[in-house]
Formats: C-alpha cells, structure tokens, sequence
C-alpha cells in the first residue's frame, strides 16, 4: 500500500498463498484510490499521465470500473460496494500486522474491526483519536467514591451549579455532579515513514485496543482489536521496526 524508503525496516508476516492472492486485487484498489485523493508528491506522481495508476488501469480496466461506480458527481469517493470490502480487508490486515509488531500476537483477522475511515481534509487523527479514546473525565455521581488515600481523595472534583435568591440573598444548590479525572498521557505514535505510516494503539472505555492509522496525511483509519492482557516481547531482528535493542 506504500513504498517504503531503503532507510525503512519492513515488518513481514507469513502468510499463505491463498490469502496473498485473495487480497492482491484489494491492494490494487486501495492504493489506487488513495493516490487519486491524496496529496503527497509520490500520489501525484502516481497519477500523472503514465503513472503508475494509468498503468494498473491498462492491465485491468475492471478496477477503473469499480473506481469510477464509487465516484459521486461532486468529484468525491464513496466507500461502498467492492471498494468498502479492499478498504476493510486491507486495513484490518495493516493493523493485525502493526499489532503482530507490538505484542508479537496474531489474533485471528475476525478479531480485528474496521470502524471509520476519514479524510484528513475534514477529520484530523487527534480528532478520530478523541472520539473513540476513552474520556479524561469520568462521571460518578451515583457510583461509590474511589478509595481514600493519605493525600486525600484520589483525582476527584465535585461541580456544583447555585442558585441565589436575589430577594433573601439565600443560595442553594441546583444541580451537584462528581467526576474522576482519568488523566490520561498524550498517545505515542510509532511513525514508519513520515508522510507515509504512522500509527498508535490505546485502549477505548470498553478495554479494547483502537489502531489509529495516519495513511499518506491523507487517510486516518480506526480499527478495533482486543486488547492484549500485557505488552509482550517484541519480535527481534531486522524485519520488525519496533524491535528492542
């Protein structure tokens, strides 16, 4: 889906022939549909006249077809249709691969859940993170307060909204909510390349894992995965980047 420079370490996967060529179509089409909305210098050089792009519609005028039936009248894609199924098996595959990289795991494909697609136009990746992250605060008025410790009650506040009587100068209280601050660190994006991969994991209110992905700056990718019960040891060697020294 990307071409990754000599400096770039390149996780691999063993993968059967059957399921390599079951999704090369699938590839084809995603990046082809990237190249022709993103924005990056290598995309516009893929689309120019003779370009890769051109090239792949010659040996396969279906994936023109398939393209061109997504393309609404104002120039914008649609995810539908066989287009929606390259992007879901794709990413889905793109995140079980990075999660194979972290946790030196490999839940089955079924496990992993493709839950949006954004265009960095219109959505940024703090924005998709912000959505499916678990909140900052957490609302627990009518749940028992945590435990209290020597310096006090832990990371608690207390809003209260008054009401004051203008005549008798009297205030009582209206409405009284309890929350718990969470405080949560920045997540921590691994890049592979910039302008190219760059993705996080964290894990969401439900406890499950949320892949991030930041595709070309153009495309930002949400996948859902378990969450793994502890980091593991990274796999070692040359072919994963995220190895430990």
């Amino acid at each position: 889906m990307w071409p990754p420079s000599s400096e770039v370490k390149v996780l691999t996967i063993d993968s059967c022939r059957e399921c390599n060529q079951s999704t090369s179509r699938y590839e084809n089409l995603v990046w082809i549909l990237l190249a022709l909305v993103g924005r990056h210098p290598v995309l516009a050089e893929y689309c120019a006249a003779g370009g890769k792009v051109e090239r792949a519609f010659a040996r396969d005028s279906t994936l023109r077809d398939v393209i061109e039936s997504c393309k609404n009248t104002d120039g914008h894609y649609t995810f539908t249709g066989e287009i929606h199924s390259a992007f879901d098996r794709v990413l889905r595959k793109t995140a079980q691969g990075l999660y194979y990289g972290l946790y030196d795991r490999v839940p089955p494909l079924e496990k992993f859940e493709l839950l949006s697609i954004e265009h960095r136009d219109y959505r940024s990746p703090e924005e998709v993170i912000a959505r499916f992250r678990t909140p900052p605060v957490r609302d627990i008025t009518n749940e028992p307060l945590p435990s209290l410790t020597s310096r006090g009650l832990p990371n608690v506040f207390v809003v209260q909204a008054v009401a004051t009587n203008p005549e008798t100068g009297e205030s009582r209280t209206v409405i009284g909510s309890v929350f718990q601050d969470l405080r949560q660190e920045p997540v921590e994006w691994t890049v592979y390349q910039p302008g190219t991969l760059r993705f996080t994991f964290f894990q969401d209110e439900s406890g499950d894992a949320i892949c991030v992905m930041d595709l070309w700056s153009t495309l930002v990718a949400a996948v859902r995965a378990p969450w793994p019960n502890q980091r593991g040891k990274l796999r070692k060697g040359r072919k994963n980047p995220n190895a430990r020294k």
